[in-house]
């Protein structure tokens, strides 16, 4: 196997990802539905002001 590919196969991981602290941690798949449910939760009873800069597209 070619040292890109190797590279690919290890930084395309979703643990990978986690150290490298790009996105906010694994969800353990017994826990979505809660995980989820809070978050609907949350996004429903909050109220949204107006946003000086728009909207941020990541």
């Amino acid at each position: 196997m070619s040292d890109i590919t190797q590279d690919y196969l290890e930084k395309s991981g979703v643990y990978y990802a986690t150290s490298e602290l790009w996105d906010n941690g694994i969800i353990d798949l017994a826990d979505t539905r809660k995980v989820l449910g809070i978050s609907l939760s949350v996004a429903l009873n909050r109220e949204f002001g107006k946003t000086p800069s728009g909207v941020l597209s990541v």
